[in-house]
């Protein structure tokens, strides 16, 4: 058993390393060399196919492995003992300055290591007051008063999570699929039903 649970520990983190290798098989365009043309082919028939990682994932798996060295060493008092959770990880994501050439993008090259430091910091506090592991519900919060983004309330029997999703879905230039009720209509019309 305590073999098994130090295998854990210390592969915790190991999906920020699995986004790295996927950076930096499509920055240096690695894929090449296992006969795939472009990088969303090599997503496709390689990545999802071969490892069963689909492309959102794959996506966020990168995202994480730009934050992670940015994050301060690991503290025990608010956290898990052996990493950040990858949805936590994730949340960093919007510490990130728009990317000028792509504007629904983030700019991870310009993501200050004192800001992430700053609110990891807040996120084990607030944990350690509620006497909770760091959560990406946390995580959130900590960001949200970070950049002063204040979530919206229900609006018109719209919770603010399903607003968030449809921003984020235009953010990231994908299809709308909501929910079975709202299949068919586009995000504006959902948002302002």
């Amino acid at each position: 058993m305590r073999t098994l649970e130090k295998q854990i520990r210390k592969n915790w983190e190991g999906f920020a390393l699995t986004g790295a290798a996927l950076k930096e098989i499509r920055d240096d365009e690695l894929y090449d060399e296992v006969g795939c043309a472009t990088w969303d082919q090599y997503l496709s028939q390689r990545v999802d196919t071969v490892f069963g990682i689909a492309r959102r994932h794959a996506q966020r798996l990168m995202v994480c492995a730009e934050i992670r060295p940015k994050l301060p060493a690991f503290s025990r008092h608010g956290c898990r003992e052996n990493g950040w959770p990858m949805t936590a990880m994730y949340e960093f994501r919007r510490l990130a300055p728009q990317d000028e050439e792509h504007s629904q993008r983030f700019d991870f090259s310009r993501l200050k290591k004192g800001d992430v430091s700053r609110v990891a910091k807040a996120a084990v506090a607030m944990a350690d007051e509620k006497e909770v592991s760091v959560s990406a519900a946390i995580v959130r919060k900590c960001v949200d008063e970070d950049i002063g983004y204040q979530p919206e309330k229900r609006k018109n029997g719209k919770t603010a999570k399903l607003l968030i999703c449809i921003r984020t879905c235009i953010a990231f230039r994908e299809p709308w699929r909501g929910t079975p009720k709202h299949w068919g209509k586009s995000p504006q019309v959902v948002g302002s039903c």
